[in-house]
C-alpha cells in the first residue's frame, strides 16, 4: 500500500492540464510495454534493481530501448526519474495509477468478476452490458475463476463487493438457522 501510495506521486506528477487524452493513453501503454519487458525476464528485473550496476548505464540501457520502442520522452523521463530515485521496483504500481487515471478520464470501471466456471463469450458480453449500467461506466472485466463458490457471481469494483455466489447463498442461509 505504501508504495501505491508513492507511486501515485509520481504518476500525478507526470499529468498536467496541457496533456490531451491521447498522450495519457500513450504514456500509459508505453509504461505497460516497460513494465511487461521488465517482468518478462527476471535477469532484466534484477539489473535494475540491483544497486551493483550504475544509474548512468541503467539510463542508457532505458534511452536505447525507449528509442528502439518508439516510446515518447514523457516515458523516457518517467523511467528516468524512477531510476534516478532508486524507485523502479515501483514501476508496476505507477503503470497501475496511470491507467487508473485513464479509466477515469474514459469513464471506465474495472470490475473483478468471479465464478465457479469459465463463463462463454455471450455470457461475458451481457454481464459487462449489466455491470456498465450497474455503475454507470464502461465495465473492463478481470475474470477469476473460483470453484469453492460453487456457482453464481462475485463482483468486485468501485471498493465494492457483491457476492452472488451459491456459497455465499448457503452461508447466510446457515446462519439463519
Amino acid at each position: 500500500m505504501h508504495n501505491r501510495k508513492i507511486a501515485k506521486r509520481y504518476a500525478k506528477a507526470f499529468f498536467h492540464e496541457e496533456m490531451d487524452t491521447e498522450r495519457i493513453d500513450a504514456l500509459t501503454y508505453e509504461m505497460r510495454s516497460f513494465v511487461l519487458a521488465l517482468e518478462s525476464d527476471e535477469k532484466i528485473k534484477e539489473f535494475f534493481i540491483s544497486p551493483v550496476n550504475s544509474k548512468e548505464v541503467k539510463i542508457k540501457i532505458v534511452k536505447t530501448l525507449v528509442d528502439k520502442l518508439g516510446f515518447s520522452s514523457y516515458a523516457f523521463s518517467l523511467i528516468k526519474i524512477l531510476v534516478k530515485k532508486d524507485r523502479i521496483d515501483i514501476v508496476s504500481d505507477v503503470y497501475e495509477e496511470l491507467q487508473d487515471v485513464s479509466d477515469k478520464i474514459h469513464d471506465r470501471i474495472k470490475v473483478k468478476v468471479t465464478t465457479a466456471y469459465e463463463p462463454s463469450t455471450e455470457d461475458i458480453k451481457e454481464l459487462s452490458k449489466r455491470i456498465s449500467g450497474y455503475f454507470g461506466q464502461k465495465a473492463i472485466i478481470e475474470r477469476q475463476i473460483d470453484r469453492d463458490i460453487i456457482g453464481g457471481v462475485i463482483l468486485e469494483g468501485d471498493g465494492k463487493i457483491i457476492d452472488m455466489s451459491v456459497k455465499h447463498q448457503i452461508e447466510r442461509a446457515l446462519s439463519d438457522i
